[in-house]
């Protein structure tokens, strides 16, 4: 979900307020740099549920938001935990999870993408730990 976070230095703040020292913060969203999100920032926003609905049929368009990629790469969340978390990242595939419906393209892609570079994998899981 950190793909359509819109000020990710509130988002942060927000988080720091609302953790206690050593509370912990773990998330799962998509790389800036995954096939999935190129293929995204190629379709303006006012278009994507347009697009998943071809995709997804049945996907309803209330539940497509703008998608921003701020704090989607390992320099990203560095620039916003380094001050007040310790914190990693890993990078994961999981490209094949949203080709469900294409099961020829979902079965190469798997065998394919944990080729990919690190950065270029479609899942960064991040755990981040606050500071006491």
């Amino acid at each position: 979900m950190l793909e359509h976070v819109v000020d990710p230095n509130q988002f942060i703040a927000e988080l720091t307020r609302v953790l206690r020292p050593g509370g912990a913060f773990v998330a799962r969203t998509v790389s800036r740099y995954s096939p999935l999100s190129l293929a995204s920032r190629s379709v303006p926003n006012s278009r994507h549920a347009r697009v998943l609905s071809r995709l997804q049929p049945g996907r309803e368009a209330r539940d497509v938001f703008p998608t921003m990629y701020r704090m989607n790469t390992r320099k990203d969340l560095a620039a916003l935990l380094d001050a007040k978390f310790e914190w990693t990242v890993s990078h994961r595939a999981g490209l094949n999870h949203y080709l469900h419906p294409w099961l020829r393209v979902a079965r190469f892609i798997e065998a394919a993408e944990p080729r990919l570079p690190r950065s270029m994998r479609t899942t960064l899981v991040i755990y981040a730990r606050k500071r006491a």
